[in-house]
């Protein structure tokens, strides 16, 4: 009986591990689809501060009700984290959407980027 039960344990971690790793992965793969943004990459490799560093992180994975993973982009110092850049990635086809925070509403990459040109003209 002992036995069985030991069996039937490993199984069901083995097979949480395997449901973690894969959610990790996942998440990373999401993480790397908002860092190649050409935008994000700019931000990346002009920034100079020495007492912080431009982060990526998952700020919510999906769930039954939310259909995305959440990905912030923000300034990571030692005492602060402050989010610059809302993203959310579809979890199926990893496509990259701009979470518009003041208007509340999502904008493809397109919609951002036509915005962001307007907000420089003016």
């Amino acid at each position: 009986m002992s036995r069985y039960f030991l069996f039937l344990l490993t199984l069901l971690i083995a097979g949480n591990s395997h449901a973690q790793t894969s959610l990790a992965q996942k998440e990373d793969k999401a993480i790397s689809a908002v860092a190649s943004l050409p935008e994000i990459k700019a931000l990346i490799k002009s920034w100079n501060d020495t007492t912080s560093h431009i982060a990526l992180r998952i700020a919510k994975d999906p769930d039954s009700s939310f259909k995305y993973f959440w990905v912030e982009v923000g300034v990571d110092s030692k005492y602060i984290y402050n989010t610059n850049y809302n993203f959310y990635v579809t979890p199926d086809t990893y496509k990259v959407h701009y979470l518009d925070t003041v208007s509340d509403s999502l904008l493809t990459l397109k919609q951002w980027r036509g915005q962001n040109k307007q907000k420089h003209r003016t």
